[in-house]
């Protein structure tokens, strides 16, 4: 797995930006937040598409409706 630190974007498949939240990681993950979705009315623009950034409440909704397969319920003591 590569090294992922803090505030890093990571991009997914599914054309999702996430940041890092920490610099801890389970082996098989990374956690992370839900920063940017695909919006075609976004502010944001990055390689010619455009994105809105997300809120905390705004991005659990939104992948719980539309990628739940990224929620993770972790209970990692630090």
């Amino acid at each position: 797995m590569m090294e992922v630190r803090t505030r890093d974007f990571i991009h997914s498949k599914d054309d999702l930006y996430f940041a890092s939240t920490n610099y801890l990681h389970p082996k098989d993950r990374i956690i992370s937040f839900l920063r940017y979705i695909p919006d075609e009315n976004g502010d944001r623009e990055k390689n010619g598409k455009r994105y809105s950034k997300v809120g905390s409440d705004e991005a659990f909704a939104y992948l719980r409706e539309n990628h739940p397969e990224y929620l993770y319920h972790s209970l990692m003591l630090i």
